[in-house]
This record gives C-alpha cells, structure tokens and sequence, in this order.
C-alpha cells in the first residue's frame, strides 16, 4: 500500500455469502397474486426492476422530461 493510501472500513458486516439478492428475497416474501392468463413476468420480478431503477437515481417520465435543456 502507498504512502498516500490508507484502508477503509467495511461498510457491510455480513459475508458475501450471507447477502441474498433483492431478487431472490421478493420471490421469496411476495407471492403471486395474479391470474396465470397473460402473465409474462411475476410480480416478484417487476418489483425487482421496478427497484433497481428508483434506487439507480430513476426519477421517472416526469423527471426525465424536467432533465432536459429548454430550447
């Protein structure tokens, strides 16, 4: 390690092992409440995306069009 480095804590206590993913755990907690006629994808997994946009900085149609330059 450089003179200029130094260690960090962790952040996340447990081991990796012990981390499910946020997939796992919805199909797991949410059970499917939906008639299987036109089902394509469970609610499990939509919630599952639905997520991992809102926690990427997704701020929806709305915020997108809020975002862009005013001509």
């Amino acid at each position: 390690m450089g003179a200029q480095e130094r260690t960090t804590p962790r952040h996340c206590l447990l081991a990796g092992e012990a981390l499910r993913s946020l997939w796992q755990v919805l199909h797991e907690a949410v059970p499917e409440s939906r008639d299987a006629q036109g089902l394509r994808h469970r609610q499990a997994t939509v919630l599952a995306i639905t997520f991992a946009y809102l926690l990427s900085g997704g701020q929806g149609a709305i915020g997108a069009w809020r975002s862009l330059p005013r001509t």
